[in-house]
């Protein structure tokens, strides 16, 4: 954000009286510069009751003053929008720096998922485009994607990184991940609006999810739609336990648990635009 000193501020403000002055020293000499005749000539026609020229004079004056003064105001009060304006997108960017910053923090963490951040990315801006969101879903909806897995960072490494299967203790302490990530973006106002997919994309349509094993269309649409990318994406990378799945294999699982784990229309939208093609090419 911007920061000016005490220097600055009296240089600005100076600069701001010289402005003021030429301005009102330019109309000054205007009404200086116009005769007397002329200014009778042109008022007649327009006010008949008016007969001495310096009463015009003044009328002149005090008139081109305040167009001019509120002419200024606008001026100077758009150019403030216009800095405020930058100022946002300034602050923007530096948070999108941020969250995409803590998005390769996980992946260095977690070794299996190198690229996993950028492709869903991807993926869900296909989805979203389809389904006709706003571009300001779509921020939001990029934003999720990046920290879908944020809460991931409050999981001990010896559960998150943990080469065998799990316990159903260490199970159900990994299912927290999605209230750590709540807890956590919920508290920052400017993230707020980029909660539903790092909470809500463990729900499983048919209410079998978690973390509060929501149903149906209570799960939040853009949740709905990351849970289908993100399982895709997982079942076709490759895993020390596991070779990667061909596209052909996943659409049909994805179809298989259409009505069950994912949003049947979020199903048919993947497969019919051949999402992960466009993405892996």
């Amino acid at each position: 954000m911007r920061q000016t000193n005490f220097a600055d501020t009296v240089l600005n403000l100076k600069g701001e009286i010289l402005k003021v002055f030429l301005l009102y020293f330019s109309l000054a000499l205007l009404w200086v510069s116009l005769t007397d005749e002329l200014i009778l000539t042109l008022a007649q026609n327009i006010v008949h009751n008016i007969s001495q020229p310096q009463s015009i004079k003044a009328f002149t004056f005090f008139f081109f003053v305040s167009v001019a003064s509120i002419c200024y105001f606008f001026m100077g009060f758009r150019k403030r929008e216009q800095m405020i304006a930058q100022d946002q997108i300034n602050l923007e960017g530096a948070y999108d720096s941020i969250i995409e910053g803590w998005a390769k923090a996980l992946e260095l963490r977690d070794h299996e998922t190198g690229g996993h951040s950028r492709r869903v990315v991807e993926m869900m801006d296909i989805l979203a485009r389809e389904f006709g969101l706003s571009e300001d879903e779509r921020k939001s909806i990029r934003r999720g994607a990046l920290l879908h897995d944020i809460g991931k960072m409050g999981i001990p490494d010896s559960i998150l990184l943990k080469p065998g299967k799990l316990t159903p203790e260490e199970r159900k302490i990994i299912e927290r991940h999605p209230v750590f990530a709540y807890e956590w973006l919920a508290s920052t106002p400017y993230l707020k609006s980029v909660v539903e997919i790092p909470y809500y994309h463990h729900e499983h349509w048919d209410g079998s999810g978690y973390p509060l094993g929501l149903k149906g269309e209570n799960i939040p649409f853009a949740a709905r739609l990351f849970t289908v990318v993100d399982a895709a994406d997982a079942l076709a990378s490759e895993r020390p336990y596991r070779k990667a799945w061909s596209f052909e294999e996943i659409y049909a699982y994805l179809k298989q648990e259409a009505g069950k784990t994912f949003d049947p229309k979020a199903v048919e939208a993947f497969v019919r635009l051949d999402v992960l093609r466009k993405v892996n090419r």
